[in-house]
C-alpha cells in the first residue's frame, strides 16, 4: 500500500519575518506621501478660508468705502479697555453670510461682551479654524477662537495715535478706517491678514516700565507670577480686549522661533510726557504670524489675492507688505 506523499506546507519563520519587514518598508514610504496628501487639503481648505474672509472685506469695502477697524474701542473712556472692543471679524458677518447673527450683535454694549453678546461670542464658527491647527484648543469655555489675526503694521502699538510714524501703520487698528486709496503701495502690495496658531506661543505680558521686549524673558523664566490667566493668543474672533486676541505685526517673520520664547502684551498703560500731559496708549503687544503648514503662513491681499508666504521671507519685504502706506520699493527685495 502506497503512502501519500502529499503534505500541507506552511510559511517558515524566516519567511515570515521578510514579509513583515516588506510591509513595513512600504508602509514607511507610503506614510510620508499620505501625510503630504492629508497636509495639502488642508492648506488647501485653510487658503479657501482666507479667500472666504477677503470676499467679505471687500464687499465691506464696497458698502463703506473703508477697511472695518481693527477693533472697536472708546479711547476717551477712563478705562478704555472695559468699552466695546468688538473686532475686525465682527463687523463683516453680514458679508460671510451670518446676517441674522451680525443683527443680534449690540453695538452700544460694554464691554461688548456683556448681556446677550455674551452667547454670540461663544459660537465656534468653522470658517475661523485652519484644519492644519489640529490642537482643537478653546482657550476659554466663554469664546470661540479664531486662526486669522489681522495685520497692525511694523509696530507693536494697536492704536494708531501711539505710533508716530503714519509710515509703520499697517491696515488695521483701534478704530482705525483705512481706504483703499490710502494705500500707496497698491492693494496687491497690501496685505491684510495672516494666521495665528491658537492658544500657541504661551502669552507673556511686560509691565509698562519696561522698553524692551528681553524683559519678558527676565520675567517668564524667573518670575513665580503665572501666566495662564493671560487670554492666549487667537482666543475671541468676537471680543479683542487683548492684541494677541486679533493681531499680528511684522516686526517678526512668520513662524519666528527667537520670538516664540517672549512673546508679550501690554494691553494699556498712560505715560505722564516730559510736560505734564497723559498719553493714553492703546493694546501694545508683539505677535509673529504662525502656522503648522510646513515652511510659512497664507497672507491675504487686499487685492483678494491669498498667497502662501515662505517663512524664509526677508524682512524688509515682510515689513513693506504690512504697511501699505510704507512706500517702500518692493523691487529691490
Amino acid at each position: 500500500m502506497k503512502r501519500s506523499a502529499n503534505r500541507r506546507g506552511g510559511f517558515t519563520l524566516i519567511e515570515i519575518l521578510v514579509v513583515i519587514t516588506i510591509i513595513t518598508i512600504l508602509a514607511a514610504l507610503l506614510l510620508p506621501a499620505i501625510q503630504a496628501a492629508r497636509e495639502s487639503a488642508r492648506k488647501s481648505q485653510c487658503m479657501n478660508n482666507v479667500k472666504q474672509l477677503g470676499v467679505a472685506l471687500q464687499n465691506y469695502v464696497m458698502s463703506f468705502e473703508t477697511l472695518p477697524p481693527g477693533l472697536i474701542r472708546d479711547m476717551r473712556h477712563p478705562n478704555p479697555a472695559a468699552t466695546n472692543n468688538t473686532t475686525w471679524i465682527t463687523q463683516i458677518l453680514g458679508h460671510l453670510e451670518l446676517e441674522t447673527l451680525h443683527k443680534r450683535i449690540d453695538w452700544e454694549m460694554e464691554p461688548g461682551i456683556a448681556g446677550g453678546n455674551a452667547e454670540i461670542a461663544m459660537i465656534d464658527l468653522t470658517l475661523l479654524h485652519c484644519p492644519s491647527d489640529r490642537s482643537n484648543n478653546r482657550p476659554s469655555p466663554f469664546f470661540g477662537p479664531t486662526n486669522y489675526v489681522a495685520c497692525i503694521g511694523h509696530t507693536d502699538k494697536a492704536w494708531h495715535k501711539s505710533e508716530p510714524i503714519r509710515e509703520l501703520w499697517g491696515p488695521f487698528g483701534v478704530n482705525s478706517s483705512l481706504r483703499y486709496a490710502d494705500m500707496l503701495d497698491g492693494s496687491a502690495n497690501s496685505m491684510l491678514i495672516s494666521e495665528c496658531l491658537i492658544d500657541f506661543p504661551s502669552i507673556r505680558y511686560f509691565e509698562s516700565n519696561v522698553d524692551e521686549y528681553e524683559g519678558c524673558i527676565v520675567k517668564g523664566n524667573n518670575s513665580t507670577v503665572p501666566f495662564a490667566n493671560l487670554p492666549e493668543r487667537g482666543m475671541s474672533w468676537f471680543f479683542g480686549q487683548h492684541p494677541q486676541v486679533w493681531t499680528y505685526t511684522t516686526l517678526d517673520k512668520p513662524n519666528d522661533k527667537i520670538q516664540e520664547a517672549y512673546e508679550c502684551e501690554l494691553d494699556y498703560a498712560t505715560v505722564i510726557g516730559s510736560q505734564g500731559e497723559l498719553t493714553r496708549l492703546g493694546p501694545i503687544g508683539r505677535f509673529a504670524a504662525r502656522s503648522n503648514h510646513p515652511g510659512g503662513v497664507h497672507r491675504l491681499n487686499a487685492d483678494g489675492s491669498v498667497v502662501f508666504t515662505s517663512e524664509n521671507i526677508e524682512s524688509g519685504l515682510w515689513k513693506a507688505l504690512g504697511t501699505p502706506a510704507g512706500e517702500e520699493l518692493l523691487e529691490k527685495y
